[in-house]
């Protein structure tokens, strides 16, 4: 993903959703610990300490905590009093709904590349979401509204223009809440569930 918004670091947006598989004890603690981040502004940095360690005890997601310079008396009430359990909970729900059964899973504008692939295959899925992209500010509509105008062609739309820009299934998400990094105008949305163990 760092290779993506190096290549297009105006055009994509990436964003973090979360899958804890049931059969990785530590995948949901690490989880919360990473919202708890999130709320402080260091969601970024503590996911990338915990694919970096791979050690997921409470212990060592509070070191991270300490690492990474958050304030470890609030993160540590943030997740005693449950405040992320609802959000991890709908992204793992929004990730069943659509059958992201296994980790990663991408989709870019909503258009599923399952797995965990090379950049080639990203890059190409990409190019085509951008090169969409562009035709649609050229023909008026504002490029902060890209993303919303293409996933209106989503599964499930019935006529219309935006539906003539599906060629293959697309899958909405609301990406509000959810941590993410690139310009939030981007002509491409990358959103990934996956499990931190």
């Amino acid at each position: 993903m760092k290779k993506v918004l190096e290549t297009w670091p105006d055009d994509v947006r990436i964003v973090f959703k979360h899958q804890p598989l049931s059969f990785h004890d530590r995948a949901k603690p690490a989880a919360l610990a990473s919202m708890a981040a999130n709320a402080q502004g260091k969601f970024w940095e503590f996911h990338d300490k915990l694919f970096t360690d791979k050690k997921f005890t409470d212990e060592d997601l509070e070191r991270y905590a300490t690492e990474v310079g958050l304030d470890v008396a609030q993160y540590n009430a943030d997740l005693k009093a449950g405040k992320f359990d609802g959000i991890v909970e709908k992204h793992a729900e929004q990730a069943t709904a659509i059958g992201a059964s296994g980790t990663p899973a991408f989709f870019v504008n909503g258009r599923s590349l399952s797995g965990a692939k090379p950049f080639p295959e990203f890059k190409a899925l990409i190019e085509e979401e951008l090169k969409k992209a562009k035709e649609m500010v050229t023909d008026g509509v504002a490029k902060a509204d890209v993303y919303a105008e293409i996933l209106k062609g989503a599964a499930g739309a019935k006529g219309g223009e935006a539906a003539k820009l599906v060629d293959d299934v697309r899958h909405t998400f609301n990406v509000t809440n959810s941590p993410s990094m690139g310009p939030r105008n981007a002509r491409a949305t990358v959103v990934i569930f996956s499990d931190f163990q």
